[in-house]
């Protein structure tokens, strides 16, 4: 409960002043310019208002104290005000027994607010006094001019005013901010599922990625393998080569040797020969020793050779038998060494008949000097033709010893080409089956690309699919929140409708207890009664807010067939609460057709003819009366009530057309009037919703509600057949995702095989062409050792 209020410095209190407000005071009264409006004022002020033009002035520092020209009162630097309230049943949410509520503001414009002397915000005070009906827009603060205002309140404000009252005000306020909360979780959530779905959509990808580095590792480790026993199986291979190559080399060196001791055996044949040939020469030279002595004895026996003269002759011819055979010597010196034996034997039987002839060689001197000569020319050539055989047997050895090397190199070259030819073999059968390994690799690896490509172009259209259809789910999810929202919204606002409808919101006393009569007992007066106007009539909802401008209170009068309920009211037989208007259905039958003449005798010319022309001009909407419905008889009612009124744009135009066609009735979107005589009424009105609208709006709820249902349940059933298609897509999504992965891991492991089997081929193809190198330089090389051989 309020208990008082101190003020200081606010506006016309310089000096701090103090209000009680015991039990009982509920009003403010005082003479103009007393200060009842300043306390409102400052009451509103400390409990937070912000606007200054609601507190009567242009800034908030208009309410600090601005001085007194009179008494000489200086304006106060700040302004204070402080209300106090009891809390002793503990109705605000602070524990003491009082509550002191103070706002201070000072001339440079800062500001501050306090709870019993504590600092604090203004929304710690609003929250203190929400839904305990003080507040600045609280109907506990009635200023001067706002009673009216309340009670001309529209439904909306009258609502707010009692949510107040019964302290809902407070978990609406509490459930803005929660659903504000909500909001911004719902926005985070949202925003959470775009970063769930993008980092899912990234974590497929690792997940993909690390598939495949793993499968990249397998393979990596695997292909190490392969290589590793691919240069084993090389090593053991080439190892066997070098094992055939130096079991060559060791069968070229032993052959190397045999020649060499073959050499060495012809060298000592040669050193033999050349020890037999000097022994010839010594036994050569042993014989001219042996002549030179016989020529010695032939010249000491000469004188005594006379007999022996045909011996002599005898010897002479043996002598030239022995040069004959000298000479043959020379040819065969193979066989000089027997010959010189002979001669010798010769020799030794010419000795013994030395004695006997010796007489006779003497006479024959000359012919022995003429042997000794020819002796001396047979030596040489012995000689000569001795260094010719040695040159000969010298050339024979080189010749012996390169046709040696030839043959060896020939043997080694036909053994290398040999080799090459089959090795050269294999390697095309090899490189043939490679061949037609890579082929196969290679197409596998076409067929598995297209297959590839083919999936993923199906998962890519797959993930289409998908985001299209969970687009169209989110799309469908959100049009359906939205009409459950349209729904809830619609459903209350008709349930409000329908409550102010059937307690009679809006209508007057008197009209209420006519209505009432008429229900309860539809006897006498009361029978003649059909309804209200706005019972009786329907209106758009677009136009309804015009209608009700035009027609006014009309809209409440009562519709009868007859005057029997006037004459009840005239003469007392039955006096309503409150103010009643009447229609009577059989008066304006007669009525109408003196409307009618009247009305065309005044404008001097037809009514539909001035209509056609009105409804050609800019900025007219319609005539009012085609915008209303009624049922039978109460078709003249509206036509009544609506004669010659038109809806127009705006009051310009309105003004405008009243000018041209006055004796009319011009209404606007902004619900202006012009009536029948000219007479303006603008602005907005003060009052809610009229009945005519409130009708319209509840006739136009109840088939948005129908509408809304239906869109509802056809929006549920889309949503479910959409969630059924989302996780079909996603089925069929995760089934192209294994079957691209399964694709690309049998893609990459047969390119890790072509790879692996091109490397062979080109191995292959490598020591292939290295062995024909080879053969072709064998060739070459046996080639030239035949020539040399030929040489």
């Amino acid at each position: 409960m309020l208990k008082a209020l101190e003020l200081y410095g606010f506006k016309s209190f310089a000096d701090k002043t103090r209000f009680e407000f015991p039990d009982g005071i509920t009003v403010v009264v005082g003479p103009n310019g007393s200060g009842k409006s300043n306390i409102v004022d400052a009451m509103k002020w400390v409990l937070g208002e912000q606007s200054a033009k609601s507190l009567r002035g242009s800034e908030m520092a208009d309410v600090i104290f601005k001085g007194s020209g009179g008494k000489g009162r200086k304006p106060s630097n700040t302004a204070e005000a402080t209300i106090i309230f009891e809390n002793k049943d503990g109705i605000l949410a602070i524990d003491s027994p009082e509550v002191h509520v103070t706002r201070r503001v000072y001339r440079s414009g800062e500001g501050e607010y306090l709870i019993n002397g504590s600092a604090c915000r203004l929304r710690d005070i609003k929250d203190l006094f929400r839904g305990t009906g003080v507040g600045t827009d609280a109907y506990s603060l009635i200023e001067q001019g706002k009673v009216d205002t309340l009670l001309q309140a529209s439904t909306k404000e009258r609502r707010a005013i009692f949510e107040e009252a019964t302290g809902i005000s407070r978990f609406k306020a509490k459930k803005v901010e929660t659903q504000r909360r909500l909001d911004r979780v719902e926005q985070n959530l949202t925003r959470l599922s775009d970063i769930v779905e993008e980092v899912e959509t990234r974590l497929r990808t690792v997940k993909n990625q690390a598939s495949k580095a793993r499968r990249y590792k397998d393979y990596t480790t695997r292909l190490q393998q392969l290589r590793t026993h691919v240069g084993l199986s090389d090593w053991r291979a080439f190892t066997e080569q070098l094992d055939a190559i130096q079991a060559e080399l060791e069968e070229i060196s032993s052959e190397h040797e045999s020649c060499t001791q073959r050499l060495l055996d012809a060298e000592t044949t040669l050193t033999d020969f050349d020890i037999g040939t000097q022994q010839l020469s010594d036994e050569l030279r042993a014989a001219e020793q042996k002549i030179s002595s016989v020529r010695q004895l032939i010249a000491v026996q000469q004188s005594t050779s006379d007999n022996h003269r045909k011996r002599i002759s005898e010897y002479e011819h043996e002598i030239h038998r022995h040069r004959r055979q000298l000479t043959s010597m020379t040819s065969r010196a193979g066989d000089l060494g027997d010959q010189l034996g002979h001669v010798q034997t010769e020799l030794g039987l010419a000795r013994s008949n030395h004695e006997t002839v010796a007489a006779n060689l003497e006479t024959r001197s000359s012919e022995a000097s003429r042997l000794v000569e020819q002796l001396h020319r047979a030596r040489t050539d012995i000689q000569t033709q001795d260094a010719e055989l040695r040159t000969k047997l010298k050339t024979l050895a080189d010749a012996t010893q390169r046709l040696a090397s030839t043959a060896v190199e020939l043997q080694r070259c036909d053994e290398a080409i040999g080799h090459c030819d089959t090795e050269l073999l294999q390697l095309a059968n090899e490189i043939q089956a490679a061949e037609t390994e890579l082929s196969e690799f290679k197409q596998q690896d076409e067929a598995l690309t297209t297959e590839t490509n083919l999936a993923r172009e199906a998962l890519e259209a797959q993930r289409t699919n998908l985001r299209e259809r969970t687009e169209q789910r989110d799309a469908m999810a959100r049009t359906q929140v939205d009409l459950q929202k349209r729904y809830a919204v619609a459903s209350e606002r008709c349930n409000v409708l329908e409550d102010l409808e059937t307690r009679r919101e809006g209508l007057s006393s008197g009209v209420r207890e006519v209505l009432t009569h008429a229900h309860d007992e539809a006897i006498g007066p009361f029978a003649e009664v059909k309804g209200m106007v706005a019972d009786l009539i329907r209106v758009d909802v677009d136009y309804a807010a015009q209608i009700d401008a035009v027609l006014g209170d009309s809209t409440q009068y009562i519709v009868t067939t007859g005057t029997m309920l006037a004459n009840a009211i005239a003469t007392g037989q039955f006096r309503p609460d409150g103010r009643v208007g009447l229609i009577s259905l059989e008066s304006l039958e007669k009525l109408s057709h003196e409307a009618d003449a009247n009305a065309e005798s005044e404008v001097g010319e037809s009514e539909d003819a001035e209509s056609w022309k009105l409804a050609k001009e800019p900025g007219v909407v319609g005539r009012a009366a085609e915008f209303v419905d009624a049922d039978g008889p109460f078709e003249l009612l509206a036509t009544h009530l609506l004669r010659r009124t038109w809806c127009v744009d705006s009051l310009k135009d309105a003004l405008r057309l009243w000018k041209g066609y006055p004796h009319h009735r011009f209404v606007t979107k902004h619900e202006d009037v012009i009536d029948y005589d000219g007479s303006v009424s603008a602005g907005p009105r003060q009052s809610g919703a009229g009945i005519v609208s409130r009708r319209s709006e509840l006739r136009s709820l109840r088939v948005e509600l129908v509408d809304l249902q239906e869109s509802s349940e056809k929006a549920d059933s889309d949503l479910e057949e959409l969630q059924n298609a989302c996780d079909e897509c996603n089925r069929e999504t995760d089934a192209a995702v294994k079957k691209a992965d399964s694709l690309q891991s049998e893609l990459t492991e047969c390119k890790l095989r072509t790879r692996s089997a091109q490397e062979r081929f080109d191995s292959l193809r490598q020591r292939q062409r290295t062995l024909q190198t080879q053969r072709d330089a064998a060739r070459d090389r046996r080639l030239k050792s035949e020539q040399d051989r030929a040489k």
